[in-house]
């Protein structure tokens, strides 16, 4: 079974990286002949609510409201002529994630995008941002962007742990670049690796125990491409020894990965729950996009 894509929700700010986001979205929307939906937040969480209280700058609420309809319609025209894509837009009078919920609940098979913010890059757009919001309230998929979306991915990385998230993010990856190179990334961290030479456990018998773990953990990622189908059986597995905070940064410079997908497990919060043990911080500092997939009750 394939994911599918019917409605893309891109949230924006009007920045240049904003706008990034919105032309990735219209080219993920015309692919997938899904409905496009262009959004900003105006009210509670958004600019009335950040200039609240600022000396000397008082906002008239229907001329902001007014002016952010103008700006909507004009990002939609430019989509309409640069992708030939036909957008609807939504003015939100309520924060981003708050508003999310209700805009996806008929729509299973939604995915938001955003741009990435911030001179330090993920850092700053998913540490206490509206991003960081958005993923935590794991209501649909989100695509964060910070590559151009004049051309489609090249090469994806789906990083997986075998479990049913990352199975559900894989799919997802595989439908959202059909034309990419597809890697299957594991990052094989041996339970107790670190301590066995501290207890006298011999050179030789930590190497035959790391190599039979790795000899698994090969077999589990070729079970995983199978679980997956088709699309899976043209992944290259990606077998690489570390935590995943290293591993996935290390990867992306290695095979020159322009997505990053991964599945986001639990009903925490998202730190410590992207692949389990792989904190938000991981994503934050990769230099790709990073799509993050949320297991759905």
């Amino acid at each position: 079974m394939t994911q599918s894509i019917t409605r893309v929700f891109a949230a924006t700010d009007f920045s240049p990286i904003a706008g990034l986001a919105l032309d990735r979205a219209a080219r993920i929307a015309r692919r997938h002949q899904a409905r496009l939906h262009i959004v900003h937040a105006v009210g509670w969480g958004g600019l009335l609510e950040e200039t609240a209280g600022t000396p000397g700058l008082v906002l008239d609420r229907t001329r902001v409201f007014e002016a952010v309809a103008v700006a909507l319609e004009r990002e939609r025209e430019r989509l309409r002529e640069a992708t030939g894509v036909e957008a609807e837009t939504v003015v939100l009078d309520e924060a981003l994630h708050r508003a999310l919920p209700g805009q996806l609940a008929s729509s299973p098979e939604a995915l938001v995008v955003m741009g990435a913010h911030g001179e330090g890059g993920w850092s700053d757009a998913l540490l206490g941002s509206t991003a960081d919001r958005v993923l935590r309230r794991r209501v649909a998929p989100v695509l964060l962007v910070r590559r151009s979306g004049e051309e489609g991915y090249r090469r994806i990385a789906l990083a997986t742990d075998f479990s049913s998230a990352s199975e559900r993010a894989a799919r997802l990856g595989l439908a959202l670049a059909p034309e990419a190179v597809p890697f299957l990334l594991h990052a094989n961290e041996p339970p107790f690796d670190s301590t066995l030479a501290l207890v006298g456990v011999s050179d030789e018998t930590i190497e035959d125990y790391r190599r039979r773990t790795a000899n698994a953990a090969m077999r589990e990622i070729e079970a995983f491409a199978a679980r997956l189908g088709e699309a899976g059986s043209r992944a290259l597995p990606a077998l690489r020894d570390g935590r995943p905070s290293r591993v996935l940064p290390a990867f992306v410079a290695e095979a020159d990965i322009e997505l990053m997908v991964v599945g986001a497990q639990g009903r925490s919060r998202l730190a410590g729950n992207l692949l389990g043990s792989t904190s938000r911080h991981v994503a934050a500092g990769l230099p790709c996009d990073v799509l993050v997939v949320p297991e759905l009750a």
